[in-house]
């Protein structure tokens, strides 16, 4: 008769590994997170850029008023301060008889998902 004993390390050697594949997938969830997070940063970075050129670009264009400047001479003025601040301006046109409305968008790259357009609009005038 012949016995045959198992050692601890026969009975474990079904599970070896198995921690290297638990780690991996921790790894590819965390960086799938953060890969969403700087995503999210993009746009939220994107929104208020945005709304910063909207602001200054609308204070360019009361002030071109406020110099004499014509509507067109004012949007203008406003274009070349939304370029300045890498934003596009979409909208620039006279609230009342002496205020500027304008709008301005950002395009924010979110990487493999593709673009996000933020688009802000601001107002100035005299109080």
């Amino acid at each position: 008769m012949v016995m045959v004993l198992e050692t601890a390390s026969a009975k474990t050697d079904r599970d070896g590994g198995s921690g290297t594949v638990l780690v991996i997938a921790l790894v590819a969830v965390l960086a799938s997170l953060l890969a969403a997070l700087a995503m999210v940063s993009q746009s939220v970075t994107a929104s208020y850029q945005a709304a910063s050129a909207a602001d200054l670009a609308a204070l360019a264009a009361a002030q071109g008023l406020i110099d004499g400047q014509d509507l067109n001479q004012a949007c203008e003025a406003a274009g070349q301060v939304a370029a300045a601040m890498a934003a596009e301006l979409t909208a620039c046109q006279l609230e009342g008889s002496d205020s500027v409305r304008v709008s301005s968008a950002v395009v924010a790259r979110l990487g493999p998902v593709g673009t996000r357009r933020a688009v802000a609009t601001a107002l100035a005038g005299p109080p």
